[in-house]
């Protein structure tokens, strides 16, 4: 009977109502979307798929063996460029192995020049699955985005089940259409947004302790080991741990001057660098963005004359900050059904509403979510205008609502209690149902059967 209550108490600690409904959701519909979408049909797949091949071969820097007379399969390289439906590339390739169609020695190249750790999981399919074995190219392709859901889920989960409050409104925020798109195809977005959310989680849970003692201190060190391995626009969630944290929190006398040092040394070592080492690996400065772009040109010409950048910044955000917000939720090449957006905000209203365990926030906490999400998105803005802006643009290009999976859960999570209407607890469906109607109504518009 002991053994029972145990086991009952061990299920409870850690699978809490929002951890399965994250769970089930996650996994019912992400596997769906999985198999659902076709190849071709996300974001740079076919970027990512060659940057697997590379890291699958241990060749980590990418573009080291790309176009240096580096076999990669044909049946990947016509496969994630194909506009063909799901049914209709089943058809063409079930049954033809990865080496089947032979191999492109050509001049190939990737735009995919992110932290390896972004891709490992994915990597290890194609490595084991792929190399190793020359299994059928689609049970190869899908393994690889299995391994991307799966890889997002233990992380949002994990995000999920740590925060001391907000599980519901992060447990919304980790299942926009468009998080749980990118989870479900091959790329370096996911593993970076349940990164950020991870985070975030971690720095609030931590910020809940009397002291900041060495055990804390190594978690800490840990995630900012892991967050300068996401996507640049990512590394400002940094700022948060020292807003949250207090010098005077620390166990050690010396403890905030420590953490501080080991924060900058990590950006500098781990984050400055590998992008010094991407940028040198990509033979074009515009990173394919066209011809009038180029990293180290727009940054001279911001050095002497700064102002066509800060309007061309506060102009983006002014105008475009609503249709970032509707990316945010869900966005692809077709027009979205207004529907997917109402559902979707039923289901955030529903889980900012139901969410009984949201405590009081200092305005330090306040502070440090707006002021740590504010500067990502800032740099999101600045790295895609450095990157994919011409020379001296007055607007800024390529920015995507999608970029800002990782970060706008830091502002959703600031706007507990305020504004917050005191009801009793409704129905995990409430927020369950549209929240999935949210995600099958956007399944819609992206899939071709």
């Amino acid at each position: 009977m002991e053994s029972k209550i145990i086991k009952k108490s061990f299920f409870r600690d850690f699978f809490g109502e929002s951890e399965l409904i994250f769970l089930m959701l996650g996994v019912t519909l992400g596997s769906i979307l999985v198999f659902a979408i076709p190849p071709g049909a996300a974001y740079d797949e076919d970027q990512h798929l060659m940057r697997l091949w590379e890291i699958s071969a241990l060749r980590f820097v990418p573009n080291t063996a790309l176009g240096h007379n580096f076999p990669y399969p044909a049946t990947l390289y016509f496969m994630a460029r194909s506009e063909e439906s799901t049914s209709e590339a089943w058809a063409k390739y079930r049954g033809v192995n990865l080496d089947g169609m032979d191999y492109i020695y050509g001049p190939l190249m990737t735009r995919s020049v992110y932290s390896p750790l972004l891709l490992l999981p994915q990597s290890m399919v194609m490595r084991y699955l792929g190399r190793a074995r020359m299994s059928p190219v689609l049970i190869v392709f899908y393994g690889c985005r299995l391994a991307n859901l799966l890889s997002y889920i233990c992380l949002s989960w994990l995000a999920i089940h740590i925060i001391p409050f907000g599980k519901q409104i992060l447990t919304a925020a980790a299942l926009t259409p468009i998080a749980l798109f990118q989870a479900a195809t091959v790329n370096a977005d996911a593993i970076s947004n349940g990164i950020g959310i991870l985070f975030i989680a971690v720095c609030l849970s931590l910020s809940k302790r009397i002291w900041i003692g060495w055990q804390q201190w190594i978690t800490l060190t840990l995630m900012f080991l892991l967050l300068f391995a996401a996507k640049p626009n990512l590394f400002p969630l940094a700022i948060l741990p020292l807003i949250l944290f207090k010098p005077s929190g620390f166990k050690s006398q010396h403890g905030y001057f420590i953490l501080l040092v080991t924060c900058l040394t990590v950006a500098v070592l781990e984050g400055l660098g590998w992008i010094l080492l991407a940028v040198s690996s990509y033979p074009s400065p515009s990173f394919g963005c066209g011809k009038e772009t180029g990293i180290w040109q727009q940054v001279n010409y911001i050095l002497t004359d700064p102002w066509p950048m800060i309007h061309a910044l506060s102009k983006d955000i002014w105008i475009h900050g609503w249709f970032y917000l509707k990316g945010w939720i869900a966005s692809y090449s077709r027009p979205i059904l207004p529907a997917v957006y109402w559902a979707y905000g039923v289901a955030f209203v529903s889980a900012f509403i139901v969410d009984t365990k949201s405590a009081e926030l200092s305005m330090r906490t306040r502070l440090g979510l707006i002021v740590a999400s504010f500067a990502s998105f800032l740099a999101t803005s600045i790295l895609l205008y450095l990157t994919c802006s011409p020379i001296a643009s007055k607007v800024v290009n390529g920015v995507q609502g999608r970029y800002f999976v990782g970060i706008l859960p830091a502002v959703a999570l600031s706007a507990l209690g305020i504004l917050q209407p005191k009801i009793s607890k409704l129905p995990f469906w409430f927020f369950a149902v549209p929240l999935s109607c949210s995600i099958l109504l956007f399944l819609t518009i992206v899939v071709k059967l």
